[in-house]
């Protein structure tokens, strides 16, 4: 039996929001020449499918396989950097940012519904600001139920205003979600959010990374900054019936 070149993984919580499947889709062996007719049949078994999306990740550079999933009807929404830095064995972490309490999750969830503009559910014009800020605010609902190893906050009159949720992945810590909020911007919160969770991981593990995207300037002039270099550069398509 030909082994497939496609895996295809459905996103439960994304599923939720938009009340219809939504799919994470991962091409094995880009360089098989099967590839253009595996992708055309897939898409074509979606027509009686009440599918709400289906995303795709490639490495930026390879333009063929772009090429190929255009052709099926996805769109590239984006151009995402995963940067990385290696962690000393310790680093003194700066006042006034503390782990996250109950009474934070609230204005955090705002935040994840708010803060956010440069991500590929904000940068894909056929989704909703108020579905793509949904979609946000369930990210950091997860992360306060599990998903998060380690969540920081940045605080204003008692307030949460800012904050970083970290996870674990194979073991390295992913600076997973930063958001600070917009009327609080360019006062290095995010930077020190940044360095606690360095400081939060120093001595624990070897390298910390983040992604974002490459249009996100502030961002990525930020982390490159503190030290971190691109070393993954995808590009995401998004299909949409």
């Amino acid at each position: 039996m030909t082994k497939s070149l496609l895996r295809l993984e459905l996103q439960r919580f994304e599923s939720d929001i938009l009340g219809q499947p939504v799919y994470r889709l991962t091409i094995l062996d880009s360089a098989d020449a099967r590839l253009a007719d595996e992708l055309g049949a897939l898409v074509r078994a979606w027509a009686d499918e009440n599918i709400g999306l289906c995303s795709c990740r490639i490495d930026a550079a390879d333009a063929r396989t772009g090429a190929v999933l255009e052709a099926a009807g996805f769109r590239r929404i984006e151009h995402f950097l995963t940067l990385q830095r290696d962690l000393p064995r310790s680093i003194v972490r700066p006042g006034g940012i503390d782990v996250a309490r109950p009474s934070d999750h609230a204005a955090c969830l705002a935040l994840g519904r708010t803060a956010f503009s440069c991500d590929r559910f904000h940068a894909d014009p056929r989704f909703p600001t108020a579905v793509a800020g949904a979609i946000k605010e369930a990210w950091v609902r997860n992360s306060f139920a599990g998903r998060a190893d380690c969540c920081l906050v940045v605080r204003h009159a008692d307030d949460a205003i800012g904050f970083a949720l970290c996870r674990l992945a194979a073991g390295a810590p992913v600076l997973d979600l930063i958001a600070v909020a917009p009327a609080f911007r360019r006062r290095g919160h995010a930077r020190r959010l940044v360095e606690a969770a360095m400081a939060h991981y120093a001595g624990s593990a070897a390298t910390i990374s983040v992604s974002t995207q490459q249009d996100n300037l502030p961002a990525v002039a930020l982390y490159e900054d503190l030290g971190f270099a691109a070393f993954k550069r995808e590009a995401t398509y998004h299909f949409i019936k």
